[in-house]
């Protein structure tokens, strides 16, 4: 059977549970929050695996990218339920119950998740939000079950499941890669000018202004809640 790691405090940002390395799992020894992490973001599941506690089943269109601070661990992410698409952030645990000992319920941070994915159900219920919104809840468990040699393999092998532009500066040299970012960038910046122009043909002038300089201060994590403020 599977081993699963006890945490049972609040997660701090930085602490090895929550961490992007080499994996430390092996075959019956913990898993943690790290290793769901690498099992999600390198999507290491057959689409057969994802499916509710309740066993509708999921598929992923984009699994999101990663957080990188408070709150939700990958973010934007989209994925197809039998209800609809499901757009949102993700947020993992080793079990379900981990989402209330965190304090994440009372969270609005936590407002925009569209999944819960976690290797134990050890709560029969969707996980319940802030917003009273209920979200649906995934299990890994009975998928790994029989594949702990095969899930420790992948997991130590950190070019499998890594981002592939981690490293783009040692295969393309860094000016190439500067330049890639500065044509990404000027494409944003026609993007983001006809958006303001297309706000301008129907709105104040002051006003599109007053909401695009809160949009900015909100980047990153917190733009959805500067914009409300607008």
């Amino acid at each position: 059977m599977i081993a699963v790691h006890e945490d049972r405090g609040p997660r701090q940002v930085g602490s090895p549970s929550c961490e992007f390395g080499v994996s430390t799992f092996r075959p019956g020894s913990p898993l943690t929050e790290r290793d769901l992490s690498q099992l999600w973001e390198g999507q290491r599941f057959p689409p057969q695996a994802l499916t509710t506690t309740s066993g509708r089943p999921l598929q992923v269109l984009y699994r999101g990218r990663r957080g990188g601070g408070p709150g939700p661990d990958f973010r934007d992410a989209v994925i197809q339920a039998p209800w609809g698409t499901l757009k949102g952030d993700v947020e993992l645990h080793v079990r379900t119950s981990d989402f209330r000992r965190h304090g994440h319920q009372h969270d609005p941070a936590y407002n925009r998740l569209a999944l819960h994915l976690v290797f134990w159900p050890d709560e029969p219920q969707d996980t319940l939000l802030a917003s009273g919104r209920r979200v649906p809840v995934a299990a890994l468990a009975p998928w790994l079950e029989r594949r702990q040699e095969e899930i420790r393999r992948w997991l130590e092998g950190p070019a499998l499941w890594q981002e592939p532009c981690r490293s783009a500066a040692g295969r393309m040299g860094d000016e190439a890669v500067a330049a890639v970012l500065d044509r990404l960038g000027d494409i944003r910046f026609r993007r983001r000018t006809a958006e303001l122009r297309r706000a301008l043909a129907g709105q104040d002038r002051d006003e599109v202004l007053y909401r695009a300089l809160l949009e900015a201060l909100g980047y990153g994590g917190n733009r959805e809640a500067f914009l409300h403020l607008a």
